[in-house]
């Protein structure tokens, strides 16, 4: 028992040093705002994938310089803490990719900016990026710390995504990152949390109420033998089918597909789903014209990247939600040359976004 008491103090002991030693100042810092609320209006998708909805501009003021602690600033440490969505965005080749954070709002994303005002691109870190970064290093003793601090940039711009966005939204208070001030030893004596304020996005906006959720669509059945003969060009099979909109005035609308099978198929051919036992045929949509339609990623906002959108119908003037947009398909088979034909069910799930401009 005596031994077991002395081990038990031992690790009490360490504990309470551990925690004592990581004690330092912690701030809270409002990410600068100059707007509280941002009003959206007109068709619903008229809006741009990657438009910046709004921008806060740099900040630009003194960090590090706590008189609670005594040290030499060695070198400041960026931090995200917000989650990446592993995502980013690029205007044109030519552009930098801009990291693009959660919102905890659907339809919106944020982009970090900030890093070290003395130094000029790419040294200030603009826009900051998704890990851990040093964005200055060198020696700064306490007395001048203490009396100067250190200028950090902070800032941030709210990106449109590809989802739709409807009536109102409230972009609410985050913690989006961090800078660590560490001492000429690497450990951390203070740290700068950057928060943002509450934005409320108000969106008045137009659309289309589709008649029909989900379809199912029975095709008929097809001889193995006229799959294995045809060109991959043909159409066998064909069946069509009509969709119908009720749409408020003055919308122009767009269509696109995605194979929900394989969302990043970009080809004019669906996939087949994994309960599917026949092989070496697939699915094409097509438009009245007959012009096959491609596949490409989800989304209802204008130029989603990568994908084609089709013009359907402008809905007209009347003022109520009484404008008509009809639009008919058709669905065939076809047949995959890269796979050996095999009789079997044949089933494919095809999203069909309409977009309202």
């Amino acid at each position: 028992m005596y031994i077991d008491k002395k081990i038990l103090s031992f690790l009490v002991l360490t504990m309470i040093n551990i925690n004592q030693a990581s004690a330092y100042p912690e701030f809270e810092k409002p990410i600068f705002v100059s707007i509280q609320s941002i009003d959206i209006a007109g068709p619903v998708d008229n809006m741009d994938y990657g438009t910046v909805v709004w921008a806060t501009g740099m900040w630009t003021e003194p960090l590090c310089r706590s008189s609670d602690v005594n040290y030499t600033l060695g070198s400041i440490v960026y931090e995200p803490i917000a989650t990446w969505t592993g995502r980013t965005y690029q205007a044109t080749p030519a552009h930098v990719p801009i990291p693009l954070f959660e919102s905890g709002v659907t339809g919106f994303y944020f982009s970090q900016k900030g890093g070290n005002a003395r130094d000029p691109a790419p040294f200030n870190f603009y826009p900051l990026p998704t890990a851990p970064t040093t964005v200055w290093s060198g020696y700064i003793e306490n007395a001048a710390r203490v009396e100067k601090g250190f200028g950090m940039v902070s800032g941030m711009n709210l990106y449109k995504d590809e989802h739709r966005i409807d009536g109102v939204n409230i972009i609410p208070v985050k913690r989006m990152y961090r800078y660590l001030c560490k001492d000429d030893r690497g450990a951390t004596q203070e740290i700068y949390n950057y928060v943002t304020r509450p934005i409320y996005i108000n969106s008045i906006v137009r659309g289309c109420t589709p008649d029909k959720g989900a379809v199912i669509l029975d095709m008929d059945k097809i001889a193995q033998g006229t799959v294995e003969n045809a060109d991959p060009s043909t159409l066998l099979g064909t069946k069509q089918s009509t969709f119908s909109l009720k749409c408020d005035p003055d919308v122009r609308v767009y269509m696109s597909i995605v194979d929900l099978s394989d969302t990043k198929n970009i080809s004019d051919t669906a996939s087949l789903t994994p309960d599917s036992t026949a092989t070496g045929v697939g699915f094409a949509v097509t438009s009245e014209n007959g012009t096959r339609l491609r596949f490409g990623p989800d989304g209802s906002a204008a130029n989603v990247p990568g994908q084609q959108k089709y013009y359907l119908q402008y809905s007209g003037t009347i003022p109520s939600k009484d404008n008509i947009v009809n639009a008919r398909f058709g669905f065939s088979y076809v047949r995959k040359p890269e796979q050996e034909v095999k009789a079997g069910t044949a089933k494919a799930v095809i999203g069909i976004t309409y977009s309202y401009q």
